[in-house]
């Protein structure tokens, strides 16, 4: 496909043969014959010049050898300028045919350049979205029909590198003595919204509390537990895998850790992967009453049979985890 220089060269070129075509027919038309007439069919023109071709003329006049020799000249100059009349009309068709090959190429890829440009505009508005303010993906090689997971880093701020960062916030949970509310933990965004609030407090409404490290790292006992919300790039599959520290074959690590949990005598909460590196929410580190971040480690009852009681697993370690993605 030519581009814009190419095609408009083209019509450049187009329009000079038009030109050239268009003097072509009128001079074609306009210029008398060549003994100075009108355009005559011969024998229109033979009667008016009062001879049938033949010399003598039909009109019984006797010639000199002068005037044979001027009518014999007259004659052979009327033949050439036939011919090349003649040339000129076949040069003209031809060009009139080259022009009109032209043209038709010019329309084609006019034709084909409105294709391009409403593709390539209905690629770029393809998800409703308006072109011109299309916000910049992260990482830069991130394209729109990739697939994408989504996954909580908990006791870190911030992603890997293998992922974008939702946003970052502060672990949540129903505090460790209530037998209501919700058993998941929540990551909550740091500045919240809220909608026509009622103020105070009412205590048949569920509650979140924040969550803090317990007998974990001497650094970080009390302390609340910040987290993450990370989208995984071109992966649209997550796993936590516990008791492990690396992942399946063929999946991609996002984050290893520590499995951890609420204290086995307080209310049931959901197992979550804490990060091997985590960090505590600066300025905390006082004891609150609310949700905790307990270890956990495999439990054996002696002579129970369970698998929990032989190796490989060992009662009383630390299990850890691994986030996963494919």
């Amino acid at each position: 496909m030519m581009g814009v220089p190419q095609l408009c060269l083209l019509l450049v070129l187009v329009s000079l043969c038009s030109g050239i075509f268009s003097n072509v027919q009128t001079s074609d038309s306009s210029t008398p014959n060549i003994h100075g007439y009108p355009n005559l069919e011969d024998s229109d023109r033979d009667e008016a010049r009062g001879f049938s071709g033949d010399l003598p003329n039909n009109h019984g006049l006797q010639l000199d050898d002068e005037d044979e020799s001027a009518a014999i000249g007259d004659q052979e100059s009327s033949a050439t300028r036939s011919g090349d009349y003649d040339i000129m009309k076949r040069e003209t068709y031809e060009l009139k045919v080259l022009v009109e090959s032209l043209q038709t190429e010019v329309k084609k890829m006019q034709k084909e350049q409105q294709e391009l440009t409403s593709s390539a505009a209905d690629s770029l508005s393809m998800d409703g979205t308006d072109p011109g303010s299309m916000p910049d993906e992260s990482p830069s090689n991130f394209k729109n029909n990739e697939a994408r997971s989504i996954y909580t880093r908990w006791g870190r701020e911030d992603c890997p590198s293998t992922a974008n960062t939702v946003y970052a916030g502060f672990a949540a949970g129903t505090h460790r003595e209530d037998t209501g509310g919700g058993s998941n933990y929540l990551c909550l965004p740091r500045e919240p919204i809220y909608n026509r609030p009622i103020a105070g407090s009412d205590f048949n409404r569920a509650q979140l509390f924040s969550v803090d490290y317990e007998d974990f790292e001497t650094h970080l006992d009390e302390y609340d537990a910040p987290c993450v919300v990370c989208e995984s790039i071109g992966r649209s599959t997550i796993l936590m895998v516990p008791a492990r520290i690396d992942c399946p074959e063929g999946w991609l690590r996002e984050y290893y850790g520590y499995l951890m949990s609420q204290k086995y005598s307080h209310q049931k909460s959901e197992f979550v992967c804490v990060d091997y590196n985590a960090k505590g929410i600066p300025g905390t580190g006082q004891e609150a009453e609310g949700g905790d971040f307990f270890a956990v480690e495999g439990g054996c009852f002696e002579g129970s049979g369970s698998f929990l009681c032989d190796e490989p697993y060992v009662a009383g370690y630390e299990l850890t985890c691994a986030v996963c993605s494919k």
